[in-house]
Order: C-alpha cells, then sequence, then structure tokens
C-alpha cells in the first residue's frame, strides 16, 4: 500500500517541499523536552486552542543560544483527505523515516521534516475547529520523539509516578496496565507525571523525567508538574501478586525499545535509539514487575523501591 493512502485521497500528491497558504499570522513558542518548538501560520482560532491546551509550556523566547525548531502550518481543503469512519478505530498515522526526511500522515494532517540542521518544517491540515486540538498534539508527539532522540533522550510510553522525589515509570503495552498503576498512585496520593507518554532527558549527566502536556486517560487529574530524577522502570505485567525481577541490560535496553514509540519504527532511527536504550539501561535499573488488579499501590510502590541504586 503507498504510503499515506489510508489517510488522503490523492497519496501521490503528499506534498515534496514545505511550501503552502499559512492559515493566519499566529505563530506560538512551545519549551517542550526535544525542543522548543516554534509554529507558525496559524489562525486565531487555531492559536486559542493551543493557548488552551499548552498555556504551562508556552514561553514569549527562546533561551539563549537555544534555536527553535520551526514548523509552518499550511492550509489545504478537506477533500484533501479521507472521511473515516472513527467509531471503533484506534488512532493510528503513517510514518516514513529516512536520513533525509521524516513523512506524516494522519487523521486531518500531513507533515514533512527535513533532516537538515535547522530546517523548517511543514504540517497541512483542513481543520481549525476542535479537531486541531487532536491535529497539533498528534504531530508535536512524534516531533518531540524524534527531536528528543537526536539528544539521547526518549520519549516513552509509559505511566509515571513520583515516590519520595524520584520518579518510575512503568512501560508496557496497551492494556498492560499503566492506566491502572496511575490511578492506584493517585488514590494513594502520589503525583502522577502522565499515564500516557514520559520524556527521559539529561539533566547534569543524570537521567531525569520531564512532564508532558499530552496525557491518556487521566488528562487534568495529574498533580506534578518539573523534572524528576529517574530512579527505575518498570516492565508490567500480570499475575497473582506483586513480585519484582531486576532484567538484564540487553533484555532492559529491548524493553525499552519496545516502549519508544514514533521512533521504533525506521531503521534509519534503529542505530539512535538502541544507543539511547542501552545508555539508559546501564544508568537506570529496570525490572518485569507483575501485580493483580486487587494490588495496592503501596505494595507496587514496595517493590519498585528495590530497584533504587544506591548513590
Amino acid at each position: 500500500m503507498r504510503f499515506g493512502s489510508g489517510f488522503l485521497t490523492d497519496a501521490a500528491s503528499f506534498p515534496d517541499a514545505v511550501a503552502g497558504e499559512p492559515w493566519g499570522g499566529e505563530s506560538r513558542l512551545l519549551d517542550l523536552p526535544g525542543g522548543p518548538f516554534h509554529v507558525i501560520g496559524l489562525s486565531a482560532r487555531q492559536a486559542g486552542l493551543m493557548d488552551r491546551e499548552y498555556a504551562s509550556v508556552l514561553v514569549e523566547g527562546p533561551s539563549a543560544g537555544c534555536v527553535p525548531h520551526e514548523t509552518a502550518v499550511w492550509r489545504v481543503e478537506p477533500g484533501y483527505f479521507r472521511e473515516l469512519e472513527l467509531e471503533g478505530w484506534t488512532y493510528t498515522l503513517d510514518l516514513e523515516a529516512t536520513a533525509e526526511r521524516l513523512r506524516i500522515a494522519a487523521l486531518h494532517f500531513a507533515a514533512l521534516v527535513p533532516r537538515a540542521d535547522g530546517a523548517a518544517a511543514g504540517m497541512w491540515t483542513s481543520v481549525e475547529d476542535r479537531w486541531f486540538q487532536g491535529v497539533i498534539e498528534n504531530y508535536l508527539r512524534v516531533m518531540v520523539a524524534h527531536r528528543l532522540l537526536l539528544r539521547g533522550g526518549l520519549l516513552l510510553h509509559s505511566a509515571g509516578t513520583v515516590v519520595d522525589g524520584s520518579a518510575f515509570l512503568f512501560v508496557g503495552a496497551s492494556g498492560a496496565g499503566k492506566s491502572t498503576v496511575a490511578r492506584k498512585a493517585l488514590a494513594a496520593g502520589a503525583p502522577v507525571l502522565s499515564d500516557d507518554l514520559n520524556a527521559v532527558v539529561d539533566t547534569a549527566g543524570s537521567p531525569a523525567v520531564a512532564r508532558l502536556p499530552f496525557t491518556g486517560e487521566l488528562r487534568d487529574q495529574h498533580a506534578f508538574d518539573g523534572t524528576v530524577p529517574l530512579a527505575g522502570i518498570a516492565v508490567l505485567g500480570k499475575g497473582d501478586a506483586v513480585s519484582c525481577e531486576a532484567l538484564g541490560r540487553a533484555e532492559a535496553a529491548a524493553a525499552i525499545v519496545a516502549t519508544a514509540p514514533y521512533i521504533n519504527r525506521g531503521a534509519d532511527d534503529l542505530e539512535g535509539l538502541m544507543a539511547a536504550a542501552v545508555a539508559l539501561a546501564e544508568r537506570v535499573p529496570v525490572a518485569r514487575l507483575t501485580s493483580a488488579r486487587s494490588s495496592s499501590f503501596d505494595e507496587i510502590e514496595r517493590a519498585v523501591r528495590g530497584l533504587q541504586r544506591e548513590p
């Protein structure tokens, strides 16, 4: 199947250059891991949606010596995209990564991201209403993953909780129990970073977790902001009771790769992804954590505390 054919009415028309008609003259600068990201060409309505959703990460200007990655938002007619039956549909997208460029085709948008240093990206969309909220978030998720990897960081599909000032990430496939662990943490009074995506960054030579404004089922219920030292990663599994078994570094790195969305699909990113995963597995303990639905967060917390390495 041709790239983009599931979303575009004419896959052959996918843009081959960053050019088009902007929606308007508004722009927003977002201080996100891997960024900052400068989004230009917005209509007033699109900018207003970003103001509401990303107020915590909007900034007036980048830090000294920090060059934002720029994306121009271009207008296309609604007929450019296929009308999809969304009932029962699980969100997905087409992603093609090469050494020269990144192409994205998805619900209501397409994007072209040149890999050259300083090159601006382009995103084409037909919406500026409530659908734009999903468009810009799904685009930024991909961009954070790819730009973060360039700096040795990783975006991980995970639930992140804070215990005594340290972060623990709970990773696993869909249905493994990430949101369940996050709910238990909230009920127990433990701060939650996200129950969907968390950014692992380097802070003064040590891995840390930076909270993102991308949340899953627990949107608007999170109680923690900022960057927190990363103490351990737990690969979730189901069992009759709580148990925690340390993984060897090869198995730990493979688990990290498997839970890194958007960058574990293309061969051109695989080398960097593997290097980042191995480095993280060497610096942070990774274990397989099994628990039952009835297991309390206190039990889970006691298990993951055992992962913490002595300074």
